[in-house]
């Protein structure tokens, strides 16, 4: 799991509250392979647009997978800016288990992509594209095929990994703006560490209003517009942030004095 690391999404704020972010879930079915033990990664040009951009891009262990409920399917979600990205899976967490690369005669690319993928110009091999809009994506495909996963979404809600798309429409503020108090409403996955926290705009932390693992479903809290000092904060715009193990979501308030 990567954790997004709120200081350095602060400190670029500029960029990071102009510029959209979509949330992609990636998934990889396994089962057509032999999964070796040092797991399933993600590379490509997208992974220096997750979380705090510290994993270079095309790093074949640097974004890892996980298949929680043992299913065969590794699965990852992100949030990451609306653009065109290429990737692929990798079984392992280097160069030679990456799809389309046959292990058995390295330099070797069967055609497990060549229909879906786009060429990479190194010994007719295929990387996976993408095009990223600002719609909430799923993207489920077999390991090295074209084939599709129809109905992950499905199996995702029921594994527990929740509906991401729910978490995103349920988190709101109302009123806002507001005066003396509003109401936080948000939603969390089962058995999940959460915390909903508010930032000034300057990205520094002034009130924790929940740290704490969450049933899974809606929940609301007030919030009165003070510290956690139990200082009254003046009148401005802030943001409170829901932060998960997978992902970060932030909106603005207006408090009004």
């Amino acid at each position: 799991m990567k954790k997004l690391l709120l200081p350095v999404l602060f400190l670029t704020l500029c960029s990071v509250w102009t510029v959209a972010q979509t949330t992609v879930t990636f998934a990889v079915d396994m089962n057509n392979v032999e999964t070796t033990e040092l797991g399933v990664h993600l590379a490509g040009n997208v992974q220096s647009q997750i979380g705090d951009g510290s994993v270079g891009d095309w790093t074949p262990g640097g974004t890892p997978m996980v298949d929680n409920n043992e299913d065969g399917i590794y699965e990852l979600t992100v949030t990451i800016p609306a653009g065109e990205y290429q990737y692929k899976f990798i079984n392992g967490n280097d160069w030679g288990g990456d799809e389309g690369q046959d292990p058995a005669d390295a330099g070797s690319f069967p055609s497990g992509l060549a229909d879906c993928g786009v060429n990479n110009g190194v010994n007719d091999g295929h990387n996976r594209s993408l095009m990223v809009g600002d719609e909430e994506m799923v993207v489920a495909v077999t390991f090295n095929s074209c084939t599709e996963i129809a109905d992950f979404v499905s199996e995702v809600v029921a594994s527990g990994l929740g509906d991401l798309s729910q978490i995103k429409e349920t988190m709101k503020a109302a009123p806002n703006p507001f005066v003396d108090r509003t109401t936080i409403t948000y939603a969390t996955i089962d058995g999940e560490l959460s915390s909903l926290k508010v930032y000034d705009l300057v990205g520094q932390l002034v009130k924790v209003l929940v740290n704490e693992v969450k049933v899974g479903g809606e929940h609301s809290i007030s919030w009165d517009g003070t510290s956690d000092n139990g200082a009254r904060l003046p009148t401005g715009q802030y943001f409170y942030v829901l932060e998960t193990q997978n992902e970060a979501i932030a909106k603005r308030i207006m408090l009004v004095r």
